[in-house]
C-alpha cells in the first residue's frame, strides 16, 4: 500500500480544536507558548491523578499562570479536563498516522494489529498521553470518554470499510458484533501494554507483541468472506 493511498483511505485529520471541553477566545487569544503550557500542566494533571483529586493549583503552577486566569480560559474543571483529553486523544492520533503513513499497513488486519500495539511508541514518545489515555478511557466508566468513542468509530469504519473493499472481511459481517469484539481485544491489550509491570514476560509466556499477532491472525480468520463470496468474486 503506497503512502498516498494510505492518506486517503486510512488517515483522517483531528478537528482543529476539540467538540467538547471549547476553551474560550481568551485561551485562544494567548500566544502558542502559553496555550502550550497550559495544555501540557493540564495533561499531566490528569494523567496522574483521579479527576476528583487533579487541582487547579497544581496546573496553574506547571503552567505559570495565575489560578484565576485558567477560569479564563475554561468555565470550570470539567471543561478542562474534556480538553486535555480530547486534544490529548488528537495529539496521539497525529502520532499514529505519523507512524503509518511512514510505514504504511499491508491490509485491515495489519492496521488493526498496529493500533494494537501502538500504546508502546506512545508510553516510549508521550508518556503523560499514553497515562491520560489509560486513565480517561481504559479505567474509565462506560461511554465517559467522547473522545474516544468518536476516534474509535472513525477507526472502526475505516477497518471495516477497508476490508470489505479488498474482500478479506466478510461482506454481510455483524459490525456491532465484531466491532464489539475488537474494543474488547483493544482495551484487553492496551491495559497490558501500558503496564510497565505486565509487559516483561515472565517465564513461557509469550509477550504482549506475539500475542496481538496471533489474536489478529484469529480474528483474519473468523472475518474472512465464506466460500461462497469468495467463489462469487
Amino acid at each position: 500500500m503506497t503512502r498516498e493511498s494510505y492518506d486517503s483511505r486510512v488517515t483522517t485529520k483531528a478537528p482543529a480544536r476539540c467538540t467538547g471541553g471549547v476553551p474560550t477566545q481568551t485561551f485562544w487569544n494567548l500566544s502558542d507558548g502559553k496555550r502550550m503550557r497550559v495544555r501540557r500542566a493540564a495533561v499531566e494533571e490528569f494523567a496522574s491523578h483521579p479527576f476528583a483529586d487533579a487541582n487547579l493549583d497544581r496546573i496553574a503552577r506547571a503552567a505559570r499562570v495565575p489560578k484565576g486566569s485558567l477560569y479564563q480560559y475554561f468555565a470550570d474543571k470539567d471543561d478542562l479536563y474534556a480538553y486535555a483529553v480530547e486534544s490529548g486523544m488528537a495529539e496521539a492520533k497525529a502520532l499514529f498516522d505519523e507512524t503509518m503513513t511512514r510505514r504504511p499497513p499491508r491490509d485491515a488486519f495489519d492496521l488493526y494489529l498496529r493500533a494494537l500495539i501502538f500504546p508502546l511508541t506512545l508510553r516510549r514518545q508521550q508518556p503523560a498521553l499514553a497515562r491520560l489515555y489509560a486513565r480517561s478511557t481504559l479505567a474509565a466508566p462506560p461511554g465517559q470518554s467522547t473522545a474516544a468513542r468518536h476516534h474509535n468509530a472513525m477507526f472502526q469504519a475505516q477497518f471495516f470499510g477497508w476490508g470489505v473493499q479488498t474482500r478479506t472481511i466478510a461482506s454481510d459481517i455483524d459490525r456491532e458484533a465484531a466491532g464489539f469484539l475488537l474494543d474488547a481485544v483493544s482495551n484487553r491489550l492496551h491495559t497490558i501494554l501500558l503496564d510497565e509491570g505486565t509487559t516483561k514476560r515472565k517465564g513461557r509466556e509469550p509477550s504482549p507483541v506475539t500475542l496481538a499477532t496471533k489474536v489478529v491472525e484469529l480474528l483474519r480468520r473468523a472475518f474472512a468472506p465464506g466460500p461462497d463470496e469468495e467463489a462469487a468474486s
